[in-house]
């Protein structure tokens, strides 16, 4: 659905990644990641793109964009109901994949450590109902460095963030301000809590 809303807004070059989770780890599936991102830069002729990623797709790219140099190819980033703090529903699958993502794990810890100021612009987007990512504020990309703007939406579940009208409406609007269209949302520093209308 967001691919369809994006291509509505006038946005002509939206692709998509699909992977499989289980068993391969943040730093492996985020290696998938790049080779996407590169496939689209050479397919758009883009030097930098933007990138919008949802649960674990916004730590893998938070992984590509610090551990893999990804801020030299990424303009925008948004992540929509990501566990940037790691999430304790992690601990109900005994996997590589569901381990990095428990609070504290390495993968959380070392992300954490390694915010540094670049010139992506980051997004998060959450929720106070997302039943996935607990606790909810663990969504929020409070990393002072990085100059995250967080979009609080309530009342949405973990999947309902990808389908809501109004996170729809709220991705668009961040990507066009990157873009330079309309008004500019909100500026990259200092971080900011926007709740969209």
């Amino acid at each position: 659905m967001l691919d369809r809303h994006l291509r509505r807004a006038g946005f002509t070059s939206v692709h998509r990644l699909n992977y499989v989770p289980r068993g391969n780890g943040v730093p492996r599936l985020a290696e998938k990641l790049a080779r996407r991102v590169e496939e689209v830069r050479a397919l758009t002729g883009a030097d930098r793109i933007h990138v919008v990623g949802h649960s674990l797709g916004g730590i893998l790219l938070r992984w590509y964009v610090q551990e893999m140099g990804g801020e030299q190819t990424v303009a925008a980033a948004i992540t929509l109901g990501s566990p940037h703090e790691g999430t304790v529903m992690a601990y109900l699958w005994p996997e590589r994949t569901a381990r990095h993502l428990r609070p504290g794990s390495w993968v959380i810890e070392r992300l954490a450590a390694g915010a540094r100021p670049s010139p992506v612009r980051w997004v998060a987007v959450w929720s106070d109902a997302d039943e996935l990512v607990r606790p909810t504020t663990a969504a929020r990309l409070r990393a002072p460095a990085l100059g995250a703007t967080n979009i609080e939406v309530h009342g949405l579940g973990h999947l309902a963030l990808m389908i809501s009208p109004k996170v729809l409406r709220a991705v668009t609007a961040q990507l066009e301000a990157a873009e330079g269209v309309g008004v500019e949302v909100t500026p990259l520093t200092p971080p900011a809590d926007v709740r969209p209308a």
